[in-house]
């Protein structure tokens, strides 16, 4: 994520989707690199300082653990999982998994059976230079979300603020069209 200035995009990106969001809603954040940490329990959106200074305080750090990042970000997402609020994981990367699982259709697979329990999962590519697009939609895919791509802070606003908070209120749920 050093790469491209990857993860000020990232930064970048968050706060302008909790620029997005009130008191109703709740962001965890999850960071992950060789290994994943929480960085931020699950808190209210208009905490907005506090969740700011999180987010600046990230820094890039080792390898892509993307399995790792996902699980405990749906197990973060799990505690504050409410029938009545929609629940999202949002996975900003650039997708190249490269320690731990780092076989994609099996990621993609736990993706699907941890999409059963409600949690929807968004993807967000970041840096169009070198990322990878098949992985990061194919788990959208298998979360039941929306993937899309950022490559600067214009890109970033059109994925969070035009295209992505829009996603957030699920109309309809497996739905094939022929």
């Amino acid at each position: 994520m050093r790469e491209d200035q990857r993860l000020e995009l990232v930064k970048h990106a968050l706060l302008t989707l909790v620029s997005k969001l009130d008191g109703r809603d709740r962001i965890g954040i999850v960071a992950f690199s060789n290994d994943a940490r929480l960085v931020l329990p699950m808190t209210a959106a208009d905490a907005r300082a506090e969740i700011a200074a999180v987010v600046q305080g990230l820094q890039p750090n080792g390898s892509t653990n993307a399995e790792a990042g996902l699980k405990l970000g749906y197990e973060l997402a799990a505690t504050a999982l409410d029938p009545e609020r929609h629940s999202r994981v949002v996975f900003l990367s650039d997708g190249v998994a490269n320690v731990g699982e780092t076989d994609q259709a099996r990621i993609a697979e736990d993706v699907s059976q941890l999409a059963q329990r409600g949690i929807f999962l968004n993807t967000i590519g970041v840096g169009m230079a070198n990322h990878n697009d098949v992985f990061l939609e194919q788990m959208a895919n298998k979360g039941q979300g929306v993937c899309d791509y950022v490559g600067d802070a214009k890109d970033a606003r059109r994925a969070i603020v035009e295209r992505f908070v829009g996603n957030f209120v699920t109309v309809a749920k497996d739905v094939k069209i022929q």
